[in-house]
């Protein structure tokens, strides 16, 4: 178990190597996401863990199949212009992130994107050939 970081640069890097390191063991033993074989536990790595980390292929995706859709029906233009607030409201999140407290419409939203751009580094770096084997704990990182 470890603690949240104290800062969203501290907690970026945490995510980073988390994923790194949880996405290269998932695929040193793929078997694990065979249901048949393993079950429920398998069940949870993919709904609980590998669907969490893609999150941000998935957020991409809605995000640009939807423009072709702005025309199809108010739904499509709703969910579209949600996206848009909450990547707004994530990227002034971003620029005033400095401040010694952040509103909660600002934080939450640019939270959210932090921790999904974070796992799509973690899974590249990963690709890349980029380990993590040491690490200093968010407590040490800030002092």
């Amino acid at each position: 178990m470890e603690e949240a970081g104290d800062g969203f640069d501290v907690e970026f890097r945490r995510k980073v190597r988390i994923v790194n390191r949880a996405w290269r063991a998932v695929w040193t033993l793929p078997a694990l996401l065979n249901p048949l074989r393993f079950g429920l536990f398998s069940f949870k790595l993919i709904s609980h863990k590998l669907l969490r980390w893609l999150m941000p292929v998935f957020m991409l995706a809605t995000f640009v199949l939807n423009l072709p859709l702005l025309d199809a029906g108010a739904i499509y233009r709703w969910t579209f212009g949600a996206q848009v607030v909450i990547y707004a409201l994530a990227l002034l999140g971003y620029l005033a992130r400095g401040r010694a407290s952040l509103p909660r419409a600002l934080a939450v939203p640019y939270y959210f994107c932090l921790v999904n751009i974070a796992s799509a580094r973690g899974i590249f770096e990963a690709y890349r050939g980029q380990t993590y084997t040491t690490w200093a704990t968010p407590r040490a990182m800030t002092k």
